[in-house]
């Protein structure tokens, strides 16, 4: 089992005291380097 450690940041928006829409961001290049390791892809 692999455990990844990820950085997310969720933003939610409010219309009339309901959640008009939710947006998940994330450190793609993070997760990247976390499956492929460093110098795959032509990271410097």
């Amino acid at each position: 089992m692999r455990f990844f450690a990820n950085d997310h940041c969720f933003v939610v928006e409010q219309r009339d005291g309901l959640i008009h829409r939710a947006r998940e961001y994330a450190d793609t290049a993070r997760g990247h380097r976390q499956v492929f390791g460093l110098g795959y892809g032509g990271e410097r």
